[in-house]
């Protein structure tokens, strides 16, 4: 590959990072009102569930991947 197509790809590759950051900012500022909540109910949660400090944190991540996931933010 020569420079000037690794520089138009990288360029490209670079504006679709930011299209996507773009679109996970909306999606957040949009969900504000239900990410809070949601996050401080999982801790609490957590908190109660869990006694074994490996397992609130898994808990928590797993909760929060599930709802970044059906807000769309998610791998």
């Amino acid at each position: 590959m020569d420079d000037a197509t690794f520089n138009k790809v990288k360029e490209e590759n670079k504006k679709q990072v930011q299209d996507v950051l773009a679109r996970q900012a909306t999606i957040i500022k949009n969900n504000e009102s239900l990410i809070v909540p949601f996050t401080r109910e999982t801790l609490k949660e957590a908190a109660s569930l869990h006694d074994n400090e490996p397992d609130r944190e898994r808990f928590v991540r797993e909760s929060l991947m599930g709802f970044w996931l059906s807000l769309g933010l998610g791998e």
